[in-house]
């Protein structure tokens, strides 16, 4: 017996919820247990970038000192 249009959208709804709650489900998943570890693992990125943010600007102010003050001085520039 062919199946009518009408049964034909409803398989395909069924179909569709069906995908949805399987999304959904893997949402929640990682939502409760990949989420607080891949936050963790972002902390730890955000800290080390800050520590290496600190040495360079640290270094760039050394290196700026260090040619305002060979600037300031008779002597010639090292090459």
């Amino acid at each position: 017996m062919p199946q009518t249009i009408d049964d034909a959208v409803i398989n395909e709804l069924r179909f569709f919820l069906e995908k949805i709650n399987s999304l959904n489900h893997m949402i929640e998943t990682t939502n409760d247990e990949k989420l607080p570890r891949l936050i963790e693992k972002l902390r730890r990125i955000e800290q080390r970038v800050a520590l290496i943010h600190t040495f360079f600007m640290a270094s760039s102010y050394n290196t700026a000192t260090m040619q305002t003050q060979d600037s300031n001085t008779n002597r010639p520039s090292l090459p």
